[in-house]
């Protein structure tokens, strides 16, 4: 029997057709897969990846993607919280997200000239956009689901802001001195397809040097390459089944079988996400 997995970021239910998500995860289900945290990864499919990730008896985040501050946040923010009024007595209503800060040149220049504002405007809105949904989450007292790119201050910052924010900073890549600071707020660190990479030893070693309790799994699918240097296969994408080849290259990183590097990953998930796995399991 293969061990339990979980993946802790996904959007199963974007680029694809209710049918293929289907069969999609019934294969992943059927080499462990046991939950998945459905991330909303647009403010316009906030509905739809709920409406999926439910279809599936899986679990859900809502959240507005730091892709998405070309919307003035008032505006961002009353959408998002009209989705979590009517979605908030779902048990599998499981965390804030996807949310976060991204400083690439191209993105905060993509939302710049959408909103007609300096790129140094879109910085500063991403980060009231993402302190306030930090916010929302502590009122609901639920985890959060973080993307942060080329931000490691401003990250820091952000969430030192607002403490007792627990939850998942996912595709987790950059120092171990940041990733130090992170889980000494109480959060995981999420590590997807990215750790097969042949060129990705310095991310393999990265996690090797994680405590335990430190670290997740994920397949962001299907916006995550594929794990090819562990499947053989040329997918361009990621699909939900990856959870298994993504948890053997963290088991070889961190020098565990892949059953001792499950039961690791899932208490941590447990500790981060806790919807995502039954207490008896954790």
């Amino acid at each position: 029997m293969p061990p339990a997995v979980v993946d802790t970021h996904c959007h199963y239910f974007s680029e694809t057709t209710p049918e293929e998500a289907r069969r999609l995860i019934a294969r992943a289900r059927s080499v462990g897969l046991t939950q998945a945290l459905v991330c909303s990864a647009r403010i316009g499919e906030l509905a739809y990846a709920a409406d999926g990730a439910i279809g599936e008896g899986l679990a859900f985040a809502l959240g507005v993607h730091p892709f998405d501050a070309y919307i003035p946040v008032d505006e961002a923010l009353h959408t998002l919280e009209d989705e979590v009024s009517r979605r908030k007595a779902s048990p599998l209503f499981a965390a804030v997200g996807e949310i976060g800060l991204d400083f690439r040149k191209n993105v905060l220049a993509g939302i710049a000239e959408r909103a007609g504002i300096t790129p140094d405007e879109a910085k500063a809105r991403q980060i009231d956009l993402f302190v306030r949904q930090l916010s929302l989450a502590r009122r609901l007292d639920l985890p959060v689901s973080v993307h942060a790119v080329h931000a490691a201050g401003a990250l820091l910052t952000a969430l030192e802001s607002v403490p007792g924010v627990r939850g998942v900073i996912h595709a987790y890549n950059g120092s171990l001195e940041t990733a130090r600071r992170l889980t000494g707020l109480g959060f995981k660190l999420g590590f997807g397809g990215a750790l097969a990479r042949p060129n990705a030893q310095k991310l393999r070693d990265l996690l090797a040097a994680l405590d335990a309790t430190d670290w997740v799994l994920e397949t962001d699918c299907p916006w995550m390459p594929a794990p090819d240097a562990l499947s053989g296969e040329r997918r361009a994408r990621s699909e939900p089944a990856d959870i298994v080849r993504i948890l053997s290259a963290a088991a070889a990183a961190r020098g565990l079988t892949p059953e001792s590097a499950a039961l690791e990953a899932l208490g941590n998930t447990h500790q981060a996400i806790p919807a995502l796995v039954p207490k008896k399991l954790a």
